[in-house]
């Protein structure tokens, strides 16, 4: 499987939040992420990268309430993609 990321043990706090499925919209590989500290205050926004193509992305809880949909920065950020992203 090409985005296989094997299950980590649970840390301290990882069972207070719920875990929300999202897909990259470019590379289209399944994560999973727990809400950020402005979701949890009603500002329903936070952000990440896609482990597989490494595009920065906009993350938010869909309206149904059981998953996150995930945007890549387009507007004001360029994506880094690829090569480009140093880790």
């Amino acid at each position: 499987m090409r985005c296989f990321i094997p299950p980590l043990p649970a840390a301290v706090g990882d069972t207070l939040q719920a875990l929300y499925s999202f897909r990259c919209p470019l590379c289209n590989c399944a994560h999973k992420a727990r809400p950020s500290l402005m979701m949890i205050h009603n500002l329903n926004r936070g952000g990440g990268r896609c482990l597989e193509c490494k595009t920065l992305l906009h993350l938010k809880i869909a309206d149904d309430g059981t998953r996150m949909e995930a945007e890549a920065y387009q507007d004001d950020l360029e994506p880094f993609v690829g090569e480009d992203y140093a880790s």
